[in-house]
């Protein structure tokens, strides 16, 4: 039984150029996995506001680099089993038994998967405390310097790889019984078979992109794009598989035919080897290609939404306290007098009033509906006054009397009237502002936001409402009043001042009676929560994106070297007949600059499609500046370039390792 061990172990020491990339990968997904699921389950944040918010959004992540690393790691096995068939094919005809064998590579899977489990949960556990610590600072939280072993993290890895392993494992087993020893022995240096049926393939391809890309570019409800976008992207993955696989035949066929091109010297030999796994090579430059675009979207969206956060928390609480309630005749004594007793001085003081109500709507005439019953033409109705809406989008309109301002959502610009009704007055239309959505809330229905002059204006709207329908048995929702401050204070004296104010209210509700609802809000109380939500996207983002770019690093590399050895035969032959290092080196840059760069190209271009849906999806997040998103996607994009480039370059130096002997 040792025997089987010693085999395994000499095997993977002989072949180490090969195993490394792939222990690496192992390696870095259990890392990933373990640093993730440390930060699902991690104690520091369960003391920060906003951490389960935090520790909730890495749980997505948790799942998507489960997945992942399933699909990846038997995707790299694949390179590795291709290069290993001959080494199989070779002790079949020793005298091994495929059942021996299978020993063999039983006792290969699990040195890799021990080898991987301590390598990648050592490095996990000491990224998972850096990861804690950077969320922790993410919400603004206190950093804790203390250690706690992540055990949960731990066995839920150590599960979840066994399986892979044991899934990778038998998919080999299966290769290698269908193959018989000399189809073993000749599979590295058999070329691929042509695709017959390449053009319907590319057609096919381009019917996929195109109805990704059309999805992408003419979806323009938020909410529906959520969905949407999840269609548009696996046609495009499935149309880049096609494309790629069925098109880079056809463009090393053109370039064949082109004699100006083909008959040099390093174009002759560099189109003859890529044609000589020409499936492969598309499927692989397809994965880079995919691999690619999930990064530069998921950075670029996610830099962008917590970018733009400030704005937007700025937009929802315009100032740092803001007071609400029905009675506010007897709601603001008590805030005043608490403000008082405690010497805090208000500041920017902004006084607003407004009411909501349910109404149908017929062209430009509102109506109170009477019954609250949802039909075809309901839509939602706030009047508030200029002063809010100025504050909040930061302008300095005026409005005559009987003057408005219309907003609306979900109206997709066909609102477009200069007079509106509601009920029986008659309103002059200064402007209609159409839009997709605000402050995150996702609204099924048609909604009217009608500015007016000043709090007079939505009290005398109210009782229009109100009186025209004085003998219906619903009562009209009442009017809202709003005192919004400043003050000079740190997040946690904010919400000290915020307790002591509800617990004065409390007090006085205990003898006295206020009608209706209140509510004390300040943004020091919900600035947590909010960061949670903004700074775990972006977080989610960086780690998925780290995840992704060492696949695709490890996916080029290691593409690049296994094709190496499988040219390096041939490169020997050419040299032999009087091929110089230089000569070889010009065509290597023509071999992988043919091909290299077309990935990096076609996700420039999946990125351009999948930009306006990308738009609609941050609107749902109110990042509304198409602009800064697009100068984000540019840098992006950019940075990504050179690190492409600089994987080229090394690729391109181990390749030549490889092929040139000395």
């Amino acid at each position: 039984m040792k025997l089987y061990p010693k085999i395994a172990i000499d095997s993977m020491v002989k072949n180490k150029k090969l195993y490394l990339p792939y222990l690496l990968t192992c390696i870095i997904m259990v890392m990933m996995f373990v640093i993730v699921s440390a930060i699902c389950s991690s104690r520091d944040l369960e003391y920060v506001e906003g951490g389960g918010v935090l520790a909730r959004m890495m749980l997505i992540g948790m799942i998507v680099i489960g997945i992942f690393s399933i699909i990846f790691l038997i995707y790299t096995n694949s390179f590795l089993m291709k290069r290993r068939r001959t080494e199989f094919g070779l002790y079949n005809i020793l005298g091994m038994s495929k059942g021996n064998i299978a020993k063999v590579l039983l006792f290969e899977t699990i040195i890799i998967y021990i080898i991987s489990m301590i390598l990648g949960t050592i490095s996990g556990v000491l990224f998972a405390k850096l990861g804690e610590m950077i969320s922790v600072k993410l919400l603004d939280g206190d950093v804790q310097i203390s250690f706690h072993l992540p055990v949960t993290a731990i066995v839920i890895t150590a599960v979840l790889f066994a399986a892979i392993f044991f899934i990778i494992y038998i998919k080999s087993l299966i290769q290698i019984s269908r193959l018989k020893p000399i189809e073993l022995l000749k599979s590295v240096s058999q070329g691929e078979r042509r695709l017959k049926v390449k053009w319907v393939s590319a057609v096919l391809g381009i019917l996929f992109l195109g109805a990704g890309y059309y999805i992408a570019l003419t979806t323009d409800d938020p909410v529906k794009a959520m969905y949407m976008f999840f269609i548009a992207v696996a046609c495009v993955i499935i149309g880049t598989y096609l494309v790629f696989i069925a098109g880079s035949g056809a463009l090393l066929d053109m370039l064949k035919r082109n004699k100006r091109y083909y008959y040099k010297k390093n174009h002759f030999v560099a189109v003859s080897s890529l044609r000589f796994r020409m499936n492969r090579n598309g499927a692989g430059l397809a994965s880079i290609c995919i691999i690619a675009t999930m990064i530069l979207v998921m950075i670029s969206s996610t830099a962008t939404a917590y970018i733009g956060s400030t704005s937007v928390f700025e937009k929802q609480y315009p100032r740092q306290f803001i007071i609400s309630a029905f009675d506010y005749e007897k709601v603001m004594p008590i805030v005043n007098k608490c403000l008082d007793e405690e010497g805090i001085v208000q500041k920017n003081t902004l006084d607003y009033a407004m009411f909501d109500i349910m109404a149908e709507k017929d062209g430009d005439k509102l109506t109170y509906s009477r019954d609250n019953i949802v039909r075809n033409n309901s839509c939602n109705i706030s009047v508030v006054c200029l002063d809010y809406y100025n504050t909040v989008e930061n302008k300095h309109e005026t409005l005559e009397d009987n003057e408005v301002i219309i907003q609306t959502l979900n109206m997709n610009g066909k609102f477009n009237y200069d007079k509106i009704y509601l009920e029986n007055t008659q309103l002059n239309i200064k402007r209609v502002e159409n839009r997709i959505g605000t402050n995150g809330f996702l609204i099924d229905r048609e909604y009217f936001t009608i500015v007016v002059n000043d709090m007079d204006s939505v009290y005398r709207l109210y009782d229009v409402v109100k009186g025209f329908y004085s003998s219906s048995t619903i009562d009209v929702d009442r009017v809202n009043r709003f005192h919004c401050f400043d003050v000079d204070a740190n997040r946690k004296e904010q919400q000290s001042i915020r307790s002591k104010i509800l617990k004065d209210i409390d007090e006085y509700e205990k003898y006295n009676d206020i009608q209706g609802l209140y509510l004390i809000d300040s943004s020091a109380d919900a600035y947590a929560e909010f960061l949670a939500v903004y700074g775990g996207i972006f977080m989610l983002g960086i780690l998925l994106s780290f995840v992704f770019m060492i696949a695709s690093v490890l996916i080029i590399y290691y593409k690049q070297i296994t094709e190496g050895y499988e040219d390096e035969n041939r490169f020997e032959i050419l040299q032999n007949v009087g091929m110089t290092n230089k000569e070889i080196r010009k065509t290597i840059n023509s071999q992988m600059l043919t091909m290299f760069f077309l990935p990096l190209i076609v996700a420039g271009i999946h990125i351009a499609f999948a930009f306006r849906i990308i738009s609609k999806l941050l609107i749902l997040f109110s990042i509304q500046d198409t602009m800064f998103q697009l100068t984000v996607t540019l840098i992006c994009f950019a940075v990504f370039a050179v690190l492409y480039t600089l994987v080229y370059s090394i690729t391109s130096r181990a390749y030549y390792r490889i092929v040139v002997k000395k």
